[in-house]
């Protein structure tokens, strides 16, 4: 088996295993995927360091490094050292996603491979869910008990997750629809095309909504709802046939209308209490201000939010602060952790990737329907990211890592052709 195939199977394969051990939450578990996810990177920079190493990825590594340099030299501690080596894996996620998508042929075995693995996850996390709710890998909940968690140990980070899935596999479906699409096409040849070209992308989408709606996550809900009609409305635009498109988002709309309906109550139980249990998060963010006031330019180090939150539980809070090991909001997390200095940098480097893909989208002209997938899982991230912590999960920050870096690849892959193309013209 040749490199090429065996480094994005190991890669699968490890974000399969790290998700699968509760997301790789714990210290332990996160660096042997780290190390795992670091060793791979080397491997194809190493075969390829020109293509791989483009500017924006060379600038996302010295962002961390200025990161890393600031936090250890203020804060030498295990739980810092093993903050930055999970970072550090999701840039080499992001520079393996980057080799998976280099060339379009790569791009399609790499989504084929991408869809299958996120079909696994989810088939995994629905029969878990039915056969045994109170349960995850045989020892019972701590809590959401009646809710979907997959292998994490919230449901609202499987929410996330799933969200991601959908996307994804919503992206897929659109691509299959509005590719090659004929005017006046009926519903027959329409539905063959699609079994023939997204099957695939069509079976995990079923199974990504069905674990979001038995999340009972509202965020989630919320976030996957807006973001796969804000996928949809951009693709129309794109100038491809508006009924084929309409078509198939009428049908997806219908099987998500009966799969809420099945649902088992999870999703509706959790919006009829809307409200009800959502005075948590004020207190909660209210707390983090006061952490973060306390050491405003460099916070308090990677993984003390939870001792950071200590000064401020009083007998009025305490019943929502004192088993808090995340703001709920990941802007209010890394000002808590690394300051106004760390979140800039991170706020920097989300701005180049979105950059990097938002170039990639005007001047690519195949893969526009994957990439805009990819950019929209980005937003989605970001907008979940405001209630809740489900990218500090190692395992789900990976895996959005890997696919930036595959839009990444699928955006410098034009500008490669490009560049060919003027030194042709040059001769």
């Amino acid at each position: 088996m040749g490199t090429s195939v065996a480094i994005p199977i190991l890669t699968l394969a490890g974000l399969i295993a790290a998700t699968a051990a509760f997301g790789a939450d714990t210290p332990a578990l996160s660096l042997v995927f780290s190390a795992l996810f670091l060793a791979l990177a080397a491997v194809v920079v190493a075969r390829d360091r020109t293509r791989l190493l483009a500017g924006h990825v060379v600038g996302l590594w010295a962002l961390f490094c200025v990161l890393a340099a600031v936090q250890w030299a203020l804060f030498p501690h295990v739980t810092v050292l093993s903050g930055l080596i999970v970072i550090a894996a999701g840039w080499a996620c992001f520079v393996l996603g980057r080799a998976m998508g280099a060339t379009t042929g790569g791009v399609n075995r790499a989504l084929a491979m991408i869809y299958g693995a996120l079909l696994l996850i989810a088939v995994g996390g629905f029969f878990g869910f039915i056969t045994d709710p109170a349960s995850l890998w045989g020892q019972a909940k701590a809590f959401h008990q009646d809710r979907l968690t997959a292998s994490f140990l919230s449901a609202n980070s499987a929410a996330a997750f799933f969200t991601m899935a959908a996307i994804m596999a919503f992206a897929g479906l659109l691509r299959a629809v509005g590719d090659k699409a004929t005017p006046g096409e009926g519903v027959f040849r329409l539905a063959d095309r699609v079994g023939r070209k997204a099957l695939l992308p069509l079976v995990l989408l079923l199974f990504a909504l069905t674990c979001l709606f038995l999340t009972g996550s509202r965020g989630g809900v919320a976030t996957a709802a807006f973001s796969l009609v804000i996928l949809f409305v951009w693709e129309r635009f794109r100038g491809g046939s508006f009924r084929q498109l309409a078509l198939g988002v009428a049908v997806v709309a219908g099987l998500v209308a009966l799969l809420w309906i099945v649902s088992g109550g999870v999703a509706q139980d959790r919006l009829a209490g809307l409200g009800a249990d959502s005075a948590g998060r004020p207190i909660l963010w209210e707390a983090s201000l006061l952490a973060w006031r306390e050491a405003p330019l460099f916070g308090h180090g990677l993984g003390s939010f939870a001792d950071a939150l200590v000064p401020h539980i009083t007998a009025q809070n305490a019943s929502v602060l004192v088993l808090q090991g995340a703001a709920h909001n990941l802007a209010l997390q890394w000002m808590v952790q690394t300051g106004l200095v760390g979140t800039a940098l991170a706020a920097v480097a989300m701005g180049l990737v979105m950059r990097v893909l938002f170039v990639g989208i005007f001047v690519r002209k195949q893969l526009k329907t994957p990439l805009r997938g990819i950019v929209v899982v980005g937003v989605a991230a970001l907008i979940h990211g405001g209630i809740d912590y489900a990218l500090e999960i190692p395992a789900i920050f990976w895996w959005t890592a890997l696919l930036m870096g595959l839009g990444s690849g699928i955006s410098d892959g034009g500008g490669q052709t490009r560049r060919r193309e003027k030194r042709k013209t040059a001769r």
